[in-house]
């Protein structure tokens, strides 16, 4: 080979790794695309569930939910967000989410179920462990704020910081991560959304708790946005007790 097209040839290969490293890092939390690689098909089953489908599924759906109700129990809407405590979509839809849960008022009432990506995630599958075991005191939703607020720093010998700043017991937290017992929990939950399917974080379910209905199920931030931008809430509307 020719001296002067070997000058070239190295410079083509670093911005040909440093595109396919730019393509990986945009495709968010899809599994599919980044595990999927190249130029497969995408699956033939969506990335998540019809709201048919949803509103069968419901009863199941609630078991597998990891937290109380936030807000009102009797609410006429019920919101169910599927995230991963450190997905960076997740993150940057907190403040949305939490808007929207503040102009229900007690319209409406937040549950979340783990959809951990431990593939993608470090710590995801502990985060997730450690909520678990702060909702056995009584803790989920000041570990589920302690837990996105430090989204960047979810290492696990962290957490017995975490659980003292909520009021729950550090040891536990830390035994979480090692607990068979919160690990079979996970996964049965990772593979029942597996399953519905939920194969995006963050994805959200409206149920209209009136009609016993599920209403819409956005996924990912731009979905998610424009359906909090005409969340039924907005209207005004009687409360009906949760079925």
């Amino acid at each position: 080979m020719p001296a002067q097209n070997k000058k070239y040839i190295l410079p083509l290969v670093l911005v040909g790794m440093l595109a396919g490293l730019a393509a990986i890092v945009s495709m968010g939390d899809d599994p599919r695309k980044v595990l999927g690689g190249g130029d497969q098909k995408p699956p033939s089953h969506p990335l998540t569930i019809s709201t048919e489908e949803a509103t069968k599924q419901w009863g199941a759906i609630m078991k597998h939910a990891a937290a109380p109700p936030r807000g009102n129990p009797s609410a006429q809407y019920s919101v169910v967000e599927f995230g991963d405590f450190q997905c960076p979509q997740c993150g940057k839809m907190r403040p949305d989410i939490e808007n929207a849960m503040k102009q229900a008022g007690d319209k409406a009432n937040l549950y979340f179920v783990h959809r951990p990506f431990p593939t993608q995630h470090k710590f995801a599958l502990a985060a997730a462990q450690t909520s678990y075991a702060a909702a056995a005191q009584g803790k989920f939703w000041p570990m589920y704020d302690e837990l996105y607020s430090h989204q960047d720093d979810l290492e696990p010998g962290n957490y017995d910081e975490y659980a003292k700043t909520v009021g729950a017991d550090p040891k536990k937290a830390l035994e979480a991560t090692r607990d068979p017992k919160y690990a079979a929990r996970i996964k049965d939950d990772s593979k029942f959304c597996d399953n519905l399917p939920i194969l995006q974080t963050p994805t959200l379910m409206v149920r209209d708790n009136t009609s016993g209905k599920v209403l819409a199920v956005p996924s990912g931030a731009v979905e998610i946005k424009a359906y909090f931008a005409k969340a039924p809430w907005a209207s005004p509307t009687t409360t009906a007790v949760r079925n």
